[in-house]
C-alpha cells in the first residue's frame, strides 16, 4: 500500500498540500491496520495449520513443522505493523528523508539487538519476534 500511495502523497506535497498528505496517509493506515490486524491474529492462530499444508512432506516432519509455526508465530505481528512503510512514502514525498534513515537505522538496531538477546531462549521464534519488534519501532518512530 505504501508503495501505491507515493504518487498521490508526492502529488499533494508538491502542491503545498499538507492537510490532503495527511488525510491520505490517515486513511491508508487505517486500511493496513484493519486488514494487517486481523491477518496477524489468524496467521498466529493458524501457524501449525498453514505450515503443514504448504511444507510438511518428505523430510519435513512434525518437529520441523513445530519450528516453522514457532517463527511464523513471531513474524505475524509485523503484519499488523506494516503501516511503517506507509509513513515512509509520506516522509519521503514531503522530502523529509532523514526520518527514515533514522528509523531504518533504529529498526535495524532493535532487529538485530533483539535477535541476539532472544534467540538464545527462544530459539527461531525469538529472530523471528526481534523482526516484529524492530517494526513495532519503525512505526513508533
Amino acid at each position: 500500500m505504501g508503495v501505491v500511495m507515493l504518487p498521490v502523497l508526492a502529488a499533494r506535497a508538491a502542491a503545498g498540500d499538507t492537510q490532503g498528505v495527511r488525510d491520505r496517509v490517515t486513511r491508508a493506515l487505517r486500511m493496513s491496520f484493519f486488514i494487517g490486524i486481523p491477518s496477524a491474529v489468524g496467521l498466529y492462530l493458524l501457524s501449525v495449520p498453514v505450515v503443514q499444508l504448504l511444507c510438511q512432506r518428505g523430510r519435513f516432519d512434525a518437529a520441523d513443522t513445530a519450528a516453522t509455526a514457532r517463527a511464523l508465530r513471531g513474524f505475524a505481528p509485523s503484519m499488523a505493523l506494516a503501516g511503517h512503510l506507509i509513513l515512509y512514502q509520506a516522509f519521503y514525498a514531503m522530502g523529509r528523508t532523514r526520518w527514515i534513515l533514522l528509523s531504518g537505522a533504529a529498526m535495524l538496531g532493535v532487529n538485530s539487538l533483539a535477535g541476539v538477546l532472544l534467540v538464545g531462549p527462544m530459539k527461531e521464534a525469538g529472530i523471528s519476534l526481534g523482526f516484529s519488534l524492530s517494526y513495532l519501532v519503525g512505526i513508533v518512530l
